[in-house]
């Protein structure tokens, strides 16, 4: 995997700030939550939850900041919610 922050060859210091991260758990059932975070903050956001979010699908790089598919999901995981 190459950096997709600053175009090097591998995960830096630089990748872990800002390369996005979104954590999508019961996709596509009514029960759906997602969340978003980056690469160096994801462990830390995550661990209350961490125990919990199986089965759930891990999105890593630039896809995760496409609003269109975000805008999408957060709709659903709103609606799941209310």
């Amino acid at each position: 995997m190459s950096c997709t922050a600053c175009y090097c060859s591998q995960i830096c210091a630089v990748c872990v700030v800002h390369v996005q991260v979104a954590v999508v758990k019961e996709a596509g059932l009514p029960s759906q939550a997602s969340w978003m975070c980056t690469l160096g903050s994801v462990q830390q956001e995550l661990a209350p939850i961490m125990s919990s979010l199986s089965p759930c699908v891990v999105v890593v790089g630039q896809v995760v900041g496409l609003p269109a598919a975000w805008s999408m999901l957060q709709t659903q995981t709103a609606a799941v919610e209310s």
